[in-house]
């Protein structure tokens, strides 16, 4: 007898997908289960390959998968393993090598690996540190969570719509909270919360909590996890955040504090059919200038040669790129940052040997400079050897990003952590202690007021739109 899989026992790729496992019967939304496996003969609207069975095009269109788009695909043996685990060792292990398989270059890590590096971070930053894996299967979202402890916690969200409800909840929730003039993200804000952070929120209370590190599956990995809401607050209001391919992925190394110097780069005005960014300018030589020690070339002296050659003579810290790039797909070399009548492609970007020393913190401060399912922030992490990657979901306003980087780089030497420092510069935004008032960014220490060259439309800096697309990949020491 062949086996079969009822479409809600799917997680599907289009082309033809492995079987992953099936689930009994289900409770209703919001209760905790267990999976089993069942097999059933082959009926129309299934083919059936010996053990192996795949779904027929039609039904591929309509049950899109977490792997990729459509094509010719089969399941990766560990997505089947980790959709057959029964404990959450089992699930972690798996989840690893899922992940590490869809990051060029990347590496699973093991579970003892796991633990020891939340030990030396909870050790050298001084915050409470919980690593919370997410895993998705038809109509059951998968939650982990790994302590200093190595304690263990699953909990298994049942969701009715499965991947497609996840997929849609997520796209709605970006497209609400990318609009500056609304309310409206909030809803799916709350929702979200209530799958990913309400299951295990009296685990991460018991546990006294402060900095959640978040392995992200599928459509998660395109969203902002800091304005997840619980009613009344935006996560990132309780809890020091970031997100990490797999941890297998990181350079744990401890931070070197000696390398706070930065080399800040950037484009004011327009290039190969991107529009002018007015206030660049005032942000990299604030930076530069005022925050912290460094140089700064804007515009012509903004060439793929200058970043090379002035990082391998300075060894600086911090690479601050405020350009336009785009994630344009989930293969890494479809993708690329704009410099000065050139494009650097992702994939070329190990020939600048960052990774010699690895530098500390590259940040992409500008355009659309993170979309991407799988390989847009952690391919270049893992691809160019650097530690941590700060960049934005969506296009942000040049005049809204300015006031979270010069804040964040103003706590960047003393806080404890980079996750620490920018989930100040964003709460921060958020009480309204940093405000954008006729065109004076205000509030910020020891800087004063800043005037802007160009603000277009009213800028209210506590909406998400301005604070929460910034989001830290890599290490969060």
């Amino acid at each position: 007898m062949k086996r079969l899989l009822s479409p809600r026992t799917w997680l599907a790729t289009c082309g033809g997908l492995l079987a992953l496992g099936a689930i009994g019967v289900l409770p209703a939304q919001g209760q905790y289960y267990s999976s089993s496996s069942s097999e059933q003969s082959c009926s129309p609207g299934y083919n059936c390959l010996g053990s192996e069975v795949i779904l027929e095009r039609p039904r591929c269109d309509r049950l899109v998968g977490l792997l990729g788009g459509c094509g010719s695909f089969n399941v990766s043996q560990s997505r089947r393993n980790a959709d057959s685990c029964n404990s959450p060792e089992c699930l972690v292990t798996n989840i690893e090598k899922v992940y590490a398989s869809e990051q060029p270059g990347a590496i699973a890590g093991s579970l003892q690996q796991a633990i020891a590096e939340i030990r030396r971070a909870e050790q050298l930053t001084g915050s409470r540190t919980a690593v919370v894996y997410t895993y998705i299967r038809e109509q059951q979202l998968e939650l982990v969570v790994l302590s200093a402890a190595g304690k263990l916690i699953q909990k298994s969200v049942f969701i009715p719509g499965g991947y497609q409800e996840i997929r849609d909840t997520v796209r709605r929730f970006v497209e609400e909270v990318r609009d500056p003039s609304s309310q409206d993200y909030l809803p799916f804000a709350r929702t979200l919360y209530s799958w990913l952070i309400a299951p295990i929120e009296a685990d991460l209370r018991s546990a006294d909590t402060e900095t959640l590190v978040f392995v992200m599956d599928g459509p998660f990995r395109t969203m902002p996890i800091s304005a997840l809401y619980d009613g009344q607050r935006f996560l990132v209001q309780k809890y020091n955040l970031a997100t990490v391919p797999n941890m297998g992925s990181v350079n744990f190394a401890q931070r070197d504090r000696r390398r706070n110097t930065i080399l800040a780069m950037g484009l004011t005005e327009p290039m190969q059919g991107f529009s002018a960014l007015p206030n660049v300018g005032l942000e990299v030589q604030t930076i530069t200038s005022r925050v912290l020690q460094g140089e700064s070339f804007l515009n012509q002296q903004f060439t793929i040669n200058n970043l090379k050659s002035r990082y391998q003579a300075q060894n600086f810290g911090i690479i601050h790129l405020a350009t336009h790039g785009e994630f344009v797909s989930n293969a890494i070399d479809g993708s690329f940052l704009q410099f000065w009548n050139e494009r650097l492609f992702l994939n070329e970007m190990r020939n600048l040997q960052l990774h010699q020393p690895p530098l500390e913190m590259l940040t992409l401060s500008a355009c659309v400079t993170a979309v991407g399912n799988n390989l847009g922030l952690g391919g270049v992490a893992v691809q160019s050897g650097v530690k941590s990657v700060l960049a934005s979901l969506w296009t942000v306003s040049d005049a809204g990003t300015v006031p979270l980087m010069l804040n964040f780089y103003s706590k960047y030497p003393t806080a404890k952590s980079k996750a620490i420092a920018l989930r100040e510069a964003q709460v921060a935004m958020i009480e309204g202690k940093v405000t954008l008032e006729n065109n004076v960014i205000k509030g910020i220490p020891n800087l004063g007021d800043i005037p802007l060259a160009e603000v277009r439309g009213r800028v209210n800096l506590k909406h998400p739109y301005f604070w929460s697309s910034f989001t830290l990949i890599g290490s969060w020491l």
